[in-house]
């Protein structure tokens, strides 16, 4: 089986993956760790160097071959990658794509402690993170929500997400 991941960062796409691809007893994949390996330079230092488009464009090209070339995986997608070209409509034509929805408040709490490790976001105090957040989720969301399922994840436990996920995957 093949399942993308996707969702705002902080919302547990890694975390939830490696459960997910165990449950399925399949390989579970981070785009930004692929990305890192491929490139011999951290997802940070790309933004920093580089810029975001020329990380969108390397996204963009790497997902697509991975796509096309796996049979069987989880992938944590990042939480920008289904807004970016035509992203969104290669992960649903190739896997099964899952939204994990989170409120802008939750996010805020979870990414806020990790500001440091996360380079779009590294550079913003509290007023602003949380502006940033609600701003980027306006237009995300609309991308977001054409997965093939989508699970609100703000109350649920790692292990009842998983298991939910795990159960519609089962279900198809």
């Amino acid at each position: 089986m093949r399942v993308v991941l996707i969702g705002y960062m902080g919302s547990g796409k890694t975390t939830i993956g490696r459960i997910v691809a165990n449950y399925l007893k399949s390989h579970f994949y981070d785009l930004d760790e692929l990305i890192t390996i491929q490139e011999k330079q951290s997802v940070r230092k790309i933004f920093l160097e580089k810029g975001e488009d020329h990380f969108r464009s390397i996204e963009k090209n790497l997902l697509a071959l991975f796509l096309k070339s796996k049979k069987e995986y989880v992938l944590s997608a990042g939480g920008g990658t289904p807004c970016y070209g035509n992203n969104i409509s290669i992960m649903k034509q190739f896997a099964k794509t899952i939204y994990l929805r989170l409120t802008p408040d939750i996010i805020f709490k979870r990414l806020f402690t990790q500001k440091d490790q996360r380079p779009i976001i590294s550079h913003l105090y509290e007023e602003k993170l949380f502006e940033f957040i609600s701003h980027h989720l306006i237009h995300r969301v609309a991308f977001y929500e054409r997965a093939h399922y989508t699970i609100d994840v703000s109350d649920k436990s790692i292990a009842e997400i998983a298991l939910d996920i795990h159960d519609f995957l089962l279900s198809l």
